[in-house]
């Protein structure tokens, strides 16, 4: 059972998941941006998990033709920058899922259970910027056992937060060329 707040509306759209780092970088962040207006440009949706990072980045972006799933229930406190980026989305049309009851506190084992969640729902998963060890890459093991599309952004081997998506690519992830890769996956097609 799913829990929700917000537009329902937005899980008829093709939805691509847009995954990555929370601690990430500048061009991460930018990245992020632009890949999530390609989504919503193509008519589909970002589904992400509401963190800092990446997450927040391609929410923003989307302007509301966004999915944002939780790790904690949706009467749960949150740090006050969640909950300005919670409202933020639910003011622009977007939608929160979780399936945690009402104030379930986020903990360790919540997220890799959200993670599946963001797989589920997503035709494909594009995990930006992540380090090796990573939820992205719980993300994308997740969408791989439920026959979903894993794709990956090719970062300098130099970068940190690069390694996971290196990882993903070298164990068969395709890459992301750039924003018409995601916008093809909204149709349907490979990017």
């Amino acid at each position: 059972m799913l829990y929700a707040e917000g537009n329902l509306e937005r899980l008829r759209a093709p939805m691509i998941a847009l995954v990555g780092a929370r601690a990430c970088t500048g061009d991460g962040r930018a990245m992020a941006r632009r890949l999530a207006v390609s989504v919503v440009e193509a008519g589909g949706v970002v589904v992400s998990g509401l963190a800092a990072g990446i997450d927040a980045e391609a929410h923003l972006a989307a302007a509301g033709r966004t999915v944002a799933v939780l790790g904690q229930g949706l009467g749960a406190p949150m740090a006050r920058w969640q909950r300005d980026l919670r409202s933020r989305v639910l003011d622009a049309g977007g939608l929160i899922l979780s399936e945690y009851e009402g104030d379930v506190a986020a903990a360790a084992w919540t997220f890799p259970r959200r993670n599946r969640i963001i797989a589920g729902l997503a035709r494909a998963v594009v995990v930006v910027e992540a380090a090796r060890r990573s939820g992205s890459k719980n993300t994308a093991a997740h969408a791989l056992a439920y026959g979903r599309e894993v794709y990956a952004v090719p970062w300098s081997f130099d970068l940190h937060t690069a390694e996971g998506c290196l990882d993903l690519i070298e164990q068969g992830a395709s890459v992301v060329r750039g924003p018409d890769t995601v916008a093809a996956l909204v149709a349907g097609g490979p990017g």
